[in-house]
This record gives C-alpha cells, sequence and structure tokens, in this order.
C-alpha cells in the first residue's frame, strides 16, 4: 500500500501501527460516552475534551523535535487514552453505571449488532479509499504529506463544523422520527442544511482563494520549500470543493441512522469508493497528485446527491420552497463575500503573508455577515435574535 517508500520509512510506519492499534478500545469507549453525554444533551463536553488531546499531540511533536519519532506514536496513544477518561466523571454524574452482563440473547445488543454490522462495513470500505489515495500518491516525491497537509485543514473545519451541527441535530432528529412527528423531523433537516450553508460554503471560497496563503501561514518552514507550497495548495483547492457536501451528506446519513436503516449508507459509501478509485487512476495520469483530492471531492459530490434523492423518497418535500429561497441568498452572499475576499487577496499583498491573511479574512467575515443582513436571511437574524436573547438575561441577572 505504499509503492513509493523506501525500507525505512517502511518500517518505522508499521512500528507506528503496532503502537497505534493499542489505542483502538480507549478510542472505542471515548464515543460510547460522548454518544451518552450527547443523549443527556451534553454536548459541551464532548467537544471541549480535544484540548487536552491537542495539548498532548502538540508536546509530543515538540519532543519529536530530538529526532525520536516514537514520541509522535506514544504522544498520539496517550491522548486518546485521556480523551476517554476526561469523559468518565461526567457519565457518572448522568448516573451512568458499569456492570458486566454477557448475555448474547438480549434483544438490544443483537438489535446492534444488526445495526452495527453496516456501518462497520461502511467506515471500513470509507478507509480502503483512503489507503487507496496514499497508496498512489505516494507515487510522488511528497505527496502522502501534501495530501495529508490539505487534509488536515479540510478535517479540522469538518470536525469542528459538520461534527458540531450533527452532534446536536441528530439525536433531536432520532427522537422526533421515534415519536413519528414528521413535519418536526424535516425542520430539524432543514435547518441542519441551512446550518452547512451558512458556515460551510463560504469557508469552502475562503479556502480556495486564500489556499496558498493558508499554507504558507501554516506550514512554510523548515524543509516545506516552494514546491511543497506548490503541491499542498493544489491538493487544499481539489479538497476544498467538496467541503459543503461533505456536511450535507452527514444530514442525510444521520437521517437513515435515525430511522435505523443503515444499509442505504454503505450501498451509498460503496458507490462514492468506486467512483472515488476509477476517477483517481483516470486524473493522476493527467494532473498529477492534484487528481488524487479532486477526485474524492468529485465522488462526494455525486454521493450526496445520490443521498439526497434516497432521502426524498423515504420523506417527501424534505425541504420547503421557502427554504430553497433561504438557501439561494446565503449561496448569493457568499459568492459576493468570494469577489471581496479575491480582491482583498490580491491587494493586501503589501503586508507580510500573516498580516494579509488575517485582513482578508476579517474582511471577508464582515462583508458576508453585512450581505447575510441586507438580504435578511433568515437563519442569520434567528441566531442574532438568539444571541441577544441570551445576552440580555445575563444581563439581568
Amino acid at each position: 500500500m505504499a509503492g513509493g517508500f523506501n525500507k525505512e520509512s517502511i518500517t518505522v510506519a508499521i512500528i507506528f501501527c503496532r503502537i497505534g492499534v493499542v489505542g483502538i478500545i480507549s478510542t472505542g469507549l471515548f464515543y460510547i460516552f460522548k454518544g451518552y453525554l450527547q443523549l443527556y444533551n451534553n454536548f459541551i463536553i464532548p467537544t471541549l475534551v480535544g484540548i487536552p488531546l491537542n495539548i498532548i499531540t502538540i508536546a509530543s511533536i515538540y519532543l519529536s523535535k530530538s529526532g525520536n519519532l516514537y514520541y509522535l506514536a506514544f504522544g498520539s496513544l496517550l491522548a486518546t487514552f485521556c480523551e476517554f477518561l476526561v469523559l468518565i466523571p461526567f457519565i457518572k454524574k448522568n448516573g451512568f453505571k458499569f456492570k458486566l452482563i454477557i448475555d448474547f440473547k438480549d434483544s438490544y445488543l443483537i438489535n446492534m449488532f444488526k445495526i452495527s454490522l453496516p456501518l462497520i462495513l461502511s467506515v471500513s470500505t470509507n478507509q480502503i479509499s483512503v489507503l487507496i489515495d496514499k497508496s498512489l500518491a505516494s507515487q510522488f516525491i511528497g505527496g502522502i504529506s501534501a495530501l495529508s497537509y490539505a487534509q488536515l485543514i479540510v478535517s479540522l473545519i469538518n470536525d469542528v463544523i459538520t461534527t458540531s451541527i450533527i452532534s446536536v441535530v441528530y439525536p433531536l432528529l432520532t427522537k422526533h422520527l421515534q415519536n413519528n412527528d414528521i413535519e418536526q423531523s424535516k425542520k430539524y433537516i432543514s435547518d441542519a442544511i441551512g446550518l452547512m450553508i451558512l458556515i460551510l460554503v463560504p469557508c469552502m471560497i475562503g479556502i480556495f482563494i486564500c489556499g496558498e496563503d493558508i499554507i504558507k501561514t501554516i506550514y512554510m518552514r523548515g524543509a516545506f520549500d516552494e514546491n511543497s507550497v506548490k503541491m499542498s495548495t493544489t491538493v487544499l483547492k481539489a479538497y476544498s470543493l467538496g467541503i459543503i457536501f461533505v456536511g450535507l451528506r452527514q444530514v442525510f446519513i444521520r437521517f437513515f441512522y435515525a430511522i435505523q436503516e443503515t444499509k442505504v449508507p454503505v450501498i451509498n459509501s460503496s458507490i462514492a469508493i468506486l467512483i472515488n478509485i476509477i476517477l483517481n487512476f483516470i486524473f493522476i495520469n493527467y494532473i498529477g497528485i492534484m487528481g488524487v483530492a479532486l477526485s474524492t471531492s468529485i465522488s462526494t459530490i455525486i454521493s450526496t446527491y445520490l443521498m439526497f434523492k434516497d432521502t426524498k423518497k423515504r420523506m417527501a418535500n424534505i425541504i420547503h420552497k421557502s427554504n430553497f429561497f433561504q438557501y439561494s441568498k446565503m449561496l448569493l452572499s457568499a459568492i459576493v463575500m468570494g469577489i471581496f475576499t479575491f480582491i482583498f487577496n490580491n491587494y493586501l499583498n503589501i503586508y507580510s503573508i500573516e498580516i494579509s491573511l488575517v485582513l482578508t479574512v476579517l474582511g471577508s467575515i464582515g462583508i458576508y455577515i453585512l450581505m447575510l443582513y441586507l438580504l435578511k436571511v433568515r437563519q442569520f437574524i434567528q441566531t442574532i435574535s438568539s444571541i441577544k436573547n441570551k445576552f440580555l438575561k445575563r444581563k439581568r441577572m
């Protein structure tokens, strides 16, 4: 799976895998505890857990500068253990008690296996796709690094924004679907789609326009030269095209999870992976490493469209016409912001890259907020009103 690796790199990779596999149990426990807390509407603590994880990861990176790369592997392992250990006091507060009962005839356990097996298959196929991407990228010098650096930026956005929105919407959606409250369920899905468009589309446009400055600001130091910047920038821009579709796809997937239908997401994931692999082999011959990232984005766009069609089959009129009008206003606001982002990015280059990027981001956010306000985008106005009301309540207290 790593055709471009030398013997030393393969040896290090094998050792890293052996160390990392120990953390699988703690990762599994973390997600169980996280789900338990979300069931009790506690979304803040599972999110904040990422802080100690990142501190340990950063510390291990710093220690590895001495030349001992194994600090990275053991640091990552320690971080995963700390991640689930931090949640233990909070799940106990919510009445969680562990008692070992082994009953393979338990109806809940049987149902869990029935639901989880297709999910495991879906996740496995996704990981195979990632391995194939990296295997093809290893043909290019610095290819795997370019993919990893770009994926890290895109994953950060998806982890912070997409995961946060899904974490709030999914339990509420499940609850209303179980109570057969179709109209309220439609509202939650429409709101989730609206939030994804509201936040992720400007992120997508911003990353595409400012990709080079972002890469230079975060990574350009040491052995990371201009060639590395060019390669990572093209990959980042190709990945950025799929950001909004990753978010939307997760909304539709969670709908199927909520109705305990896991076969559709598995089939959809399999189609996406097949498309991704085919496009990989086509594009890589014409546009090189960028083709790997572009294949991923195109396959995500196609699979999102298919998921949307499948969702509409299960729930008719899932998105009201008035919502489409609101989504259009969001997209128009993002396009206007994009024009100004392009202008800022080209005319603020008299400053250092870091200052230019900060000014461009702040200016773009200002333009976007102004457009949302002028066009009276409903979700934006509601969010501002909600923040105002919370602030006034605290002030009165």
